[in-house]
């Protein structure tokens, strides 16, 4: 019994492209696919059909009593697993061996059944399918996977297979590791060129001699290499028979680089829900278009969060353990989501300071998330809502049938410009925008939404407004307002949270010759900026 005993790929026309058995019994790809064929709700015509068979399926599912099938899109394909289903409790039977060893006359033997769960997480299954598609597009040197490139790399899949899985678990997932102890697809092709050539070129019985002659001389020669290197001190390298000594599995062995370097990509995508503020009273005689400034009295946010990633890129020799340090400016950040790279002992008794064995190549080094409404110290949180900040005032107008956005583009000396700026504009069915007056950008319509585009660099310490009013189909004048608004920009050098780093080193390993280049980036990105 394991969680998999069975790995297919499929194409978009339901046929089995590979297999891969791991374990007997296990189902073939005919009975798997008519069993889902079977749970489906709407009808599925055979192989003829456009349609796949995993269309409106769940992606972990079980087929039967005995069987768990999971399953992903790789591209244009389908990668299929699957296992027997376990019990959800076992009987485990324990012997009472210290009372048995004390009481030794004493024939009746005292034993404890105790009954435990075996539950098996969906998410087991398909983090093996991810950690399968990573590791298989690393391999194809990132190509698009296609039936006609798994059939032509099958041998690589079955070599990547072997490693990843033993007794039907995932073993060996890491992508450094697998790449230490599989071949690269390039000395493939040369050993498969090379072997034509042979064939090619001799009789089958001479070629069947000369190849036993020099298999048996090249492993006579290996040994003795093997030999001789082991007496001197060398360790061999790692090949596919054997599995990884590395005790730092993330990190690739005898690392090395002309040019040492560590950055930090600090990236954090804000969140706001805005409630709608009241109308102001009409102001006969003076004119908003002129009044640029936002409101000084604002609503709280019914939603405010700021979720932020630190990603870091090393190359650097050897096998440095570094030290970075972060100034959390007050807030809480909580139980972080660390790559496993981190020691966390030092992050929970001192917060703010990471300390890890980086992989060689970037990679996501934590993941946080603040809730700005639920912080325990008194802030202001409109401190760490981003450099843009916008209101939507309805009612405007002798007639009380227009509407302003007003948006205000914060001055910052590490920023100078906000990149990709845009307000969606969402107004009531059977409506649409007319602009009377815009300060900066244009209005334009796109798949049936109305935008307010700005440049695409457009400077910082600037007001923007923009006057409208909404039309009914038949083109008169509505007294509705639009019912929300949605911003969405980047900016490079802050973050809301106005976190920073504080010191980045190297505190042991690594190249004492060389003193690496160090860089920092902040990223400002939105994710769901709402105003009603």
């Amino acid at each position: 019994m394991g969680l998999i005993d069975c790995l297919f790929i499929a194409d978009d026309r339901n046929l089995a492209i590979f297999e891969h058995v791991v374990n007997s019994p296990a189902p073939t790809f005919q009975y798997v696919k008519d069993r889902l064929n079977s749970m489906r709700k709407d009808d599925f015509e055979d192989s003829g059909s456009s349609k796949s068979v995993f269309d409106n399926l769940e992606p972990v599912l079980d087929i039967d009593a005995n069987w768990r099938v999971a399953w992903t899109k790789l591209d244009a394909v389908y990668v299929i697993v699957a296992g027997e289903t376990f019990p959800e409790y076992t009987e485990v039977v324990s012997d009472n061996e210290d009372d048995e060893e004390e009481d030794a006359d004493d024939a009746t033997e005292q034993k404890q059944t105790v009954t435990i769960s075996r539950t098996v997480s969906d998410l087991q299954y398909l983090q093996f399918l991810t950690d399968f598609g990573t590791v298989v597009k690393s391999f194809l040197n990132g190509a698009v996977l296609s039936p006609a490139k798994v059939e032509l790399n099958a041998h690589n899949l079955l070599l990547i297979l072997q490693e990843m899985l033993d007794a039907s678990f995932p073993y060996l997932t890491d992508l450094n590791q697998l790449q230490e102890l599989l071949p690269s697809n390039s000395i493939f092709n040369k050993i498969i060129s090379t072997t034509k050539q042979i064939q090619g070129t001799a009789s089958s019985s001479i070629n069947s001699l000369a190849q036993g002659s020099s298999l048996l001389h090249a492993s006579s020669s290996a040994s003795s290499l093997a030999s001789n290197n082991f007496q001197k001190g060398v360790l061999p390298a790692s090949c596919i028979y054997e599995k990884s000594g590395n005790e730092i599995p993330w990190r690739k062995v005898n690392v090395k680089h002309t040019q040492n370097e560590m950055l930090v990509d600090l990236v954090e995508r804000i969140s706001w829900i805005v409630p709608a503020s009241k109308s102001p009273k009409p102001a006969y005689g003076a004119s908003t278009y002129y009044n640029l400034g936002l409101s000084a009295k604002k609503n709280k946010p019914v939603l405010a969060t700021i979720d932020g990633t630190v990603y870091f890129n090393s190359s650097l020799s050897g096998v440095p353990t570094i030290q970075l340090v972060l100034n959390l400016n007050r807030h809480d950040l909580g139980v972080p989501s660390f790559h496993r790279c981190v020691d966390t002992g030092i992050w929970s008794s001192n917060p703010g300071v990471v300390q890890f064995i980086p992989p060689d190549d970037k990679f996501t080094l934590m993941k946080y998330k603040i809730n700005l409404l639920e912080t325990e110290s008194p802030v202001n949180i409109w401190n760490y809502m981003g450099l843009v900040d916008v209101e939507l005032i309805g009612g405007l107008g002798v007639e009380r049938n227009e509407f302003e956005i007003k948006l205000q583009a914060k001055l910052l000396n590490t920023v100078k410009f906000i990149e990709d700026l845009k307000v969606e504009i969402h107004v009531p069915k059977d409506h649409t925008v007319r602009g009377l007056r815009i300060t900066h950008g244009d209005l334009q319509s796109r798949n049936s939404v109305q935008e307010w585009v700005f440049d695409k660099m457009l400077p910082t310490g600037i007001n923007c407004t923009f006057r409208g009013q909404l039309l009914r189909s038949g083109g008169d004048p509505s007294t509705f307002k639009p019912d929300f608004v949605t911003v969405s920009y980047s900016n490079k050098g802050s973050v809301p949270s106005l976190i920073k780093v504080d010191s980045m080193k190297i505190i042991s390993g690594g190249s004492t010759n060389v003193k690496p280049y160090k860089g920092v980036k902040y990223v400002t990105q939105t994710n769901n900026i709402m105003h009603r």
